[in-house]
């Protein structure tokens, strides 16, 4: 992602865009172990979708965003309204990724409490 395309966030903003990062490395490092345990589950749409607009919507919405906060009109209330709309799309986006990557992480953490209730049921009902 370009850098200069940062520069036209406001502060929280960022901070969103930082946690979006985080969580993003969580889940990144969840496939990761996956794939070092040789189980690689199918890809669901949910992961399909969020990986599109992370790779390819998010950095192109940034670079509109920043383009339009760099364009210098005459006519600065209508180039302030513009702004703000393209301000609040942006937050709209922000907010729709946070919450996508909310939910897979949800899910990932369910199904490994599940695999460790399967895991203690099994180990437990050898114990006789």
């Amino acid at each position: 992602m370009n850098k200069a395309y940062l520069k036209s966030l406001s502060e929280p903003q960022l901070r969103q865009l930082k946690r979006i990062d985080e969580k993003v490395t969580s889940y990144q490092a969840y496939q990761k172990a996956l794939q070092a345990q040789h189980k690689t589950p199918a890809v669901t749409e949910q992961q399909f979708v969020l990986n599109k607009m992370l790779h390819t919507r998010l950095p192109e919405m940034l670079a509109s965003h920043h383009h339009l906060a760099n364009i210098h009109i005459s006519a600065d209330n209508v180039n302030n309204e513009k702004k703000v709309e393209a301000n609040q799309l942006l937050q709209q986006v922000f907010d729709n990724i946070e919450l996508r990557l909310d939910r897979l992480l949800e899910q990932m953490e369910s199904q490994q409490l599940q695999a460790l209730r399967v895991m203690k049921n099994y180990i437990n009902s050898h114990d006789s």
